[in-house]
């Protein structure tokens, strides 16, 4: 397999999807709490700790709603930093495993075009 950026983003996928899944069974909310938000939970507290008026709980809620939208736009921006330091050390996991699919998995006729799909793979135009 010449390129294995295709399972590092399906590994991500993956990890990320298992992430959510396990954080939204996970997750428990009482009846009269239903956070709405990543920072819906601080925003109680808040509200709770300092007896803040409606006014000031929208204000807040303001505030931490472009606090999220800044701390998702540097997550982002590292990501592909992210990647790019873990694919050395995946792509010969990656290329371990895809032979074993490829060997191992896929009946002999249909290898000729898994070679083909595997070659023509490219996630990452600006490596």
């Amino acid at each position: 397999m010449k390129d294995s950026r295709l399972w590092v983003v399906l590994l991500m996928v993956v990890v990320f999807l298992a992430g959510a899944a396990a954080g939204v069974l996970g997750e428990r909310m009482t009846e009269d709490e239903a956070p709405s938000g990543p920072f819906e939970d601080y925003a109680l507290l808040l509200e709770r700790e300092f007896e803040l008026p409606a006014a000031r709980m929208e204000h807040l809620r303001v505030l931490l709603g472009a606090y999220s939208r800044e701390v998702d736009r540097v997550v982002k921006g590292h990501a592909a930093a992210y990647r790019a330091a873990l694919e050395p050390d995946l792509r010969p996991i990656h290329e371990e495993y895809g032979s074993l699919v490829r060997d191992h998995v896929l009946p002999k006729a249909q290898r000729a075009r898994f070679d083909e799909l595997a070659s023509g793979i490219t996630l990452n135009p600006n490596p």
